[in-house]
């Protein structure tokens, strides 16, 4: 998918008479000021204008539709909706999941996750830009912390970024979000020990917390060496994942070191609370609705992008 950003015509008009009048491009250029910055830091590169889509013959043009972010979606130091173009329409239903926004300089992006899937995000570019992460939860933290190396967008993450909006790319990821909602699970099953004790974990001070991010990584490992993955029962992958419907499982031997309490408040394993998911109809219905966004959109979902810079 491919966003273009409002403008680009006028640009281009000026840059045509520059060349045709031979004058010479300045540089420079304020990032302007008295912005209200709401909290977030203000951005520190330049932003370079996206050059206009390409003029190949309309008969060899794939079919696309377009989708522009509503203003008013965006927040007010960032309070631009970008505009998306889909490479097919059936990608079209995935595109209003992500809140795309820019702000006033068009120096600094902002994405927020509405869905239920994990995201990651690209820098394809040769500038090393930093990404910055809102998280509203310490789930989110928690979460992202288990996979350090890439850049994530969990469920109700927002970042902001100067990656250069032509370098910018992100994608729907099913085996990472597969582990999010292996990672809900523990917690949940771990909220048991109250609220203190669930905090502790989340921070990574307990075996609670190692458990947690140890069935975090194995539902994604799991994930990743499934082959077509779309096409498998997301409840029975999230038990194997789990080590609910395994003897032998990295999830489960951690889960086996940490005490919980059941239903009936009755301390037990965490592994053996875990197992017990299986005959947990409802909870594993909310998990596969849950992944109905990632598991539909890995079939059909490309890429979310931004058209290339000007040279």
């Amino acid at each position: 998918m491919k966003v273009i950003t409002r403008g680009v015509a006028l640009i281009l008009l000026v840059a045509l008479c520059l060349s045709a009048c031979g004058g010479k491009e300045t540089g420079g250029g304020g990032t302007g000021g008295g912005t209200d910055t709401g909290g977030f830091p203000p951005p520190s590169t330049t932003w370079t204008p996206p050059s206009p889509p390409s003029s190949e013959p309309s008969s060899e043009r794939p079919e696309r539709a377009t989708y522009q972010v509503p203003d008013e979606d965006c927040p007010g130091n960032y309070g631009h909706g970008l505009d998306i173009m889909t490479e097919t329409p059936a990608e079209l239903e995935y595109v209003d999941k992500i809140v795309a926004c820019v702000n006033d300089a068009g120096t600094a992006t902002y994405l927020r996750n509405e869905s239920d899937a994990v995201w990651v995000l690209h820098n394809n570019g040769r500038t090393t830009a930093g990404v910055t992460h809102w998280s509203p939860t310490l789930d989110i933290t928690s979460f992202r912390n288990v996979f350090t190396t890439r850049a994530l967008l969990p469920p109700k993450d927002v970042i902001t970024t100067s990656i250069p909006t032509a370098d910018l790319e992100w994608t729907i990821d099913l085996p990472l979000s597969l582990s999010w909602e292996a990672h809900a699970l523990v917690v949940a099953k771990i909220a048991s020990l109250g609220k203190t004790a669930l905090i502790d974990a989340l921070k990574g001070r307990t075996r609670a917390g190692a458990a947690i991010a140890q069935c975090a990584f194995t539902m994604n490992e799991l994930a990743e060496k499934t082959s077509d993955l779309a096409d498998k029962d997301m409840s029975d992958l999230l038990l194997d994942g789990l080590g609910a419907g395994v003897a032998v499982n990295k999830c489960r031997e951690r889960a086996a070191e940490v005490r919980v309490h059941d239903s009936s408040n009755r301390p037990i394993a965490l592994s053996e609370d875990l197992a017990e998911l299986k005959g947990q109809t409802k909870v594993l219905e909310a998990a596969e609705s849950h992944l109905s966004t990632a598991k539909l959109g890995a079939r059909v979902l490309k890429w979310i992008h931004f058209l290339p810079r000007v040279p």
